[in-house]
């Protein structure tokens, strides 16, 4: 049992491993030579990477951001729970996939190749749980579009999204076969976390100094 634990904690690292790929500050650095982080918002995700670069620079950041996340809960944890059983575990594959999804997000956020100076979290953490629960990332994907359209703010719309998401798990995972109170706790703490880590947008936005999309770095 105690070889069962330290595969899965292994499988843990490996996710907070590709969870820290900077792939938005690697792009930078390769197209510009510039360290990203000292430019536009200061960010790594997809948003600032196409005030550096341009728009189009936006959906691959993205996509490589959420797969980041994706991956780890999709397919590795059911695979690990399915080779690697544990008889006294409740619910195992649930709790592989957010033991795998935290690390995917942790490395994002918190990347060791950056000294641990990451992203907000948004796609990677858009991953994971769209993974858990298609059906409420779907409807925190509507509350980010209702939000983003007319402010043109991307922060306040991934806030709001943050905020719909959990709401929305509530309500359909019964219906994806979710219902699992430590996959309910972990939407709502992923999602407050990625709040927490837009306060400085907070300040600005409430400074009115925030920056609208399409506005190019300088």
């Amino acid at each position: 049992m105690l070889q069962h634990h330290l595969i899965y904690a292994a499988f843990a690292v490996a996710a907070y491993l590709v969870g820290a790929i900077p792939f938005g500050y690697l792009f930078v650095k390769l197209r510009t030579g510039k360290d990203v982080r000292t430019l536009g918002s200061g960010n790594i995700g997809a948003t600032n990477v196409a005030r550096v670069l341009g728009t189009a620079w936006f959906v691959p950041v993205f996509v490589l951001d959420f797969l980041k996340g994706f991956a780890p809960v999709f397919w590795a944890a059911p695979w690990v729970a399915a080779r690697w059983p544990c008889a006294i575990c409740d619910h195992l594959p649930a709790a592989l996939a957010v033991l795998f999804g935290l690390f995917a997000m942790l490395g994002h956020m918190f990347p060791v190749y950056l000294k641990f100076r990451g992203g907000k979290g948004v796609a990677t953490v858009a991953g994971v749980l769209f993974a858990m629960n298609w059906m409420a990332i779907l409807v925190g994907l509507g509350a980010w579009i209702l939000v983003f359209l007319p402010s043109r703010y991307v922060s306040l719309a991934s806030i709001a999204s943050a905020i719909a998401v959990p709401v929305a798990h509530h309500f359909t995972a019964a219906r994806v076969g979710m219902r699992s109170w430590i996959v309910t706790l972990f939407f709502v703490m992923a999602c407050l976390l990625v709040i927490v880590r837009h306060r400085g947008n907070i300040r600005r936005l409430l400074a009115g100094t925030e920056i609208r999309a399409g506005r190019k770095a300088a």
